[in-house]
């Protein structure tokens, strides 16, 4: 419910901001493609929401549909590069890049749905995805005139400090997981003795009358 509620936003953002009266009503390509990307994430929340409820769903439909929601994404990055600047273009490489890493995690989970890797995979490429489209606002549309934070559109040194930057990204998103792994991890261990102990402490034993 809570992918459906922001993608839901997401496709209104985009065609109010793209939408165009003249000469004709219709939604601009860019926001076109935008709205496609999210289709496949909007489309799978809903079966997610059947198969909650009992639906007569193939097995293991929720990964497949999470495969298909990423190569959807995929599809379109690829044709989303026409007529884009250098530092442009390369910002939407690395987010391909992401996607095909996160559809490689996605379609492990349709072999093996259990597979702790795989679950990982696809949450660190998915968490990778999240912080790179930040990385890229401030990039495309930097909210200062101040030189020190307007990337050059045209410079190979733009690109190449913007491959460093993603680098940092995925090293940082791997800190942040692995930290998440240990907090979850604690809290579930200190839960798990709790309760075992409340068990042994008020479970039934049988009393044996040994000198009998």
């Amino acid at each position: 419910m809570l992918k459906i509620v922001i993608t839901s936003i997401h496709f209104t953002i985009e065609c109010v901001t793209g939408y165009y009266s003249k000469p004709y009503p219709h939604l601009g390509d860019e926001n076109a493609h935008h709205t496609a990307m999210l289709f496949g994430f909007f489309l799978g929340s809903w079966i997610e929401i059947l198969v909650h409820y009992k639906f007569p769903l193939p097995p293991r439909i929720n990964q497949v549909m999470g495969f298909l929601a990423f190569a959807i994404e995929g599809l379109m990055m690829v044709f989303h590069l026409h007529a884009r600047s250098m530092i442009d273009a390369h910002i939407h490489q690395l987010l391909g890049l992401t996607i095909v890493c996160s559809m490689i995690g996605a379609i492990g989970e349709c072999f093996d749905p259990n597979n702790f890797w795989f679950i990982v995979v696809r949450s660190f490429f998915g968490l990778t995805q999240g912080s790179w489209f930040i990385q890229a606002a401030f990039v495309i549309w930097p909210m200062t005139t101040n030189p020190y934070f307007v990337w050059d559109p045209e410079s190979h040194r733009s690109v190449s400090l913007l491959t460093m930057s993603y680098a940092y990204h995925l090293a940082g998103n791997a800190f942040l997981l692995i930290v998440t792994y240990l907090i979850i991890h604690t809290c579930v261990s200190s839960s798990k003795e709790e309760a075992d102990e409340y068990e042994d402490e008020n479970s039934y034993k049988l009393i044996l009358n040994e000198e009998n």
